[in-house]
């Protein structure tokens, strides 16, 4: 036999040649089974479910918290309302008497263009201030609706996130 060289191989370099073939093949067949291996075998979630029920706990106490803000909204806007319309003792607003935010399907609607309104001078700012104690008079203007309570997340549970993976 002869190399790439045209030199006559030797006995010892054709039994190294053929050792080291048999040492490239015996990588490849455990390269093959250990990636059967990793297919075949069960796999672990317990620290998937851990950082799963990390995330539902924050999702719920995001949501909670939305609620409580939603809520203390609502008690300002009836504090607001009252302080408008003179009342002694403001109530805040309940669940019942917030008003969803409604956009009528008739209109198209048009993008919004930001126009600068002009700074009043001090002249007009103390006709604001009618009485003179540096405190502007509250406005006869309605307060915008409030919009409804928003939904609490519903995750689902890990075993259906898992089952729907598979």
């Amino acid at each position: 036999m002869a190399n790439d060289e045209g030199k006559p191989q030797n006995k010892f370099s054709r039994m190294i040649s053929y050792f080291v073939s048999i040492k490239e093949l015996l990588v490849a067949i455990v390269a093959i089974a250990t990636s059967v291996y990793t297919l075949v075998k069960p796999q672990d979630t317990k620290i998937t479910q851990k950082s799963y029920e990390i995330l539902v706990n924050r999702t719920n106490e995001i949501a909670k918290a939305t609620e409580n803000n939603h809520d203390d909204i609502g008690a300002l806007r009836g504090y607001l309302e009252g302080y408008i319309k003179g009342t002694s003792k403001p109530e805040p607003v309940t669940g019942s008497a917030l008003t969803p935010l409604t956009i009528p399907s008739s209109k198209p609607l048009v993008p919004y263009v930001f126009k600068p309104k002009k700074i009043p001078s001090i002249d007009e700012i103390a006709k604001i201030d009618s009485d003179g104690d540096g405190i502007a008079e509250p406005s006869a203007a309605p307060l915008p609706s409030l919009s409804p309570r928003p939904a609490a997340a519903a995750p689902p549970p890990f075993a259906q996130v898992v089952q729907s993976a598979k």
